[in-house]
């Protein structure tokens, strides 16, 4: 073997020493994080804790990651609707869906958002409120209510090519009572999302910052987070990329499994 490639391997088997070295210290220094909480951002996931639709979930063997923020979310595909089989069962955020009252499910957007949905097909266009999660078929991007799907006009159809454009959040509670639906939106700026992957959530800065500094000889960029949790405690994360693409971030989650880092997950930044 040349002197060349020794070194390489040298410094190879020393990453990895090091790695699991500090995997090994922050197991005994107090480790935490291995709750796949969705954050957004520095500032104490409380949010996550009080909304459990936030926390990612699996169907059918594909994982889902629920954004905690609807900014310049848009999205276009298939519409579809729901109706008599699940009327009176509980949706996803606790209340009773109803089918003749206008109501939507979707895979990631917050709930409580107020969506316009534009039926492509016709033209037609209604804003509808998410509190249920769905559809799980490739393809279709919205599950409305029956109410719903008979103002777009879709309800014979069954499934039609539309696009949906998040507006923002509810300001008048009493408003959506007396349905002045566009009145209560408060509109939002189109921004954007990105995603990361934390791989620890530590007690002890020393310990996140040095397994930081190892993982940058592999991956960029790598940042240390510190936040507050909900009892007290000062927790230093751990994050690995930044990625605009969903699909990019799974990618970068499944490596970091490969090389030891399990309990990796994925959760998206402001």
């Amino acid at each position: 073997m040349k002197l060349k490639e020794k070194v390489r391997v040298f410094i190879w088997l020393s990453l990895q020493y090091g790695l699991m070295l500090i995997i090994f210290l922050s197991v005994l220094g107090g480790c935490s994080g291995s709750k796949k909480v969705v954050s957004s951002g520095g500032a104490p996931s409380s949010s996550a804790k009080k909304e459990p639709t936030l926390q990612p979930y699996e169907v059918f063997g594909v994982k889902y990651y629920p954004i905690p923020d609807s900014t310049g979310f848009s999205e276009t595909g298939q519409l579809s609707w729901y109706g008599e089989k699940f009327h009176g069962r509980k949706t996803s955020n606790g209340e009773i869906y109803d089918m003749y009252k206008v109501s939507a499910a979707h895979k990631i957007l917050p709930m409580g958002t107020y969506v316009r949905v534009t039926n492509l097909e016709n033209g037609k266009e209604i804003t509808v409120r998410i509190n249920d999660r769905g559809p799980f078929v490739k393809g279709r991007i919205l599950d409305l209510s029956y109410a719903a799907a008979q103002q777009l006009g879709m309800v014979k159809a069954g499934v039609v090519r539309g696009k949906i454009v998040a507006l923002g959040k509810e300001v008048d509670p009493a408003g959506r009572i007396a349905g002045k639906h566009d009145t209560i939106v408060e509109p939002l700026v189109f921004g954007s999302e990105s995603f990361t992957v934390q791989i620890g959530a530590f007690s002890s800065r020393s310990n996140a910052e040095s397994l930081a500094e190892r993982l940058k000889v592999i991956f960029s960029p790598v940042e240390v987070s510190p936040y507050v949790s909900s009892d007290g405690r000062n927790l230093y994360r751990v994050w690995v990329g930044k990625l605009k693409k969903l699909e990019e971030a799974q990618k970068l989650e499944k490596r970091l499994g490969e090389i030891g880092f399990e309990k990796a997950f994925i959760i998206a930044i402001n």
